[in-house]
């Protein structure tokens, strides 16, 4: 199973995967592993936010991460999916939650240049970090979890 923690900078997308794994960690028998976009770019020397490099990284992320799905483990990913035809692609085998974390970008901001042409998804479920505390949205994230797992969409 992948989970897919995206959104725009400082949406809280790595704080919300790092939590969720903790809690993981914690109160399931699985192995887990998360892939973070700020590590990514460091292990791959891709510098910059431009489409081309994002989307390379996007792709990197599907890749490691539908490996490590094979190996029957719980894979987190906290990578922007800023595009659309990328999000359809990596979805076409399923077994994929998708937590869209917004924010109001006026009421926090960010000193950190946002991805080249973001394309924002149409008709999904999504979570606001804006006023909510961290363990609220974690809260929020492990009933999304529940309820994929209980549903017909993961058999």
């Amino acid at each position: 199973m992948i989970v897919v923690f995206y959104g725009k900078r400082n949406s809280g997308k790595t704080t919300i995967c790092r939590e969720f794994y903790g809690w993981i960690k914690q109160n399931l028998p699985v192995r887990c592993h998360y892939l973070d976009s700020d590590k990514l770019r460091f292990v791959y020397a891709m510098k910059g936010f431009s489409q081309e490099t994002e989307r390379a990284l996007i792709a990197k992320s599907m890749e490691i991460a539908r490996y490590e799905e094979s190996l029957n483990d719980v894979v987190l990913v906290s990578v922007s999916f800023a595009y659309e035809d990328q999000r359809v692609q990596f979805n076409e085998n399923k077994g994929i939650i998708w937590i869209y974390l917004t924010h109001d970008e006026k009421t926090r901001v960010s000193n950190k240049k946002e991805y080249a042409d973001y394309q924002e998804p149409i008709e999904c479920d999504s979570i606001d970090t804006t006023n909510q505390s961290v363990e609220s949205v974690l809260q929020e994230v492990i009933k999304k979890y529940r309820h994929f797992c209980s549903s017909k969409v993961h058999k």
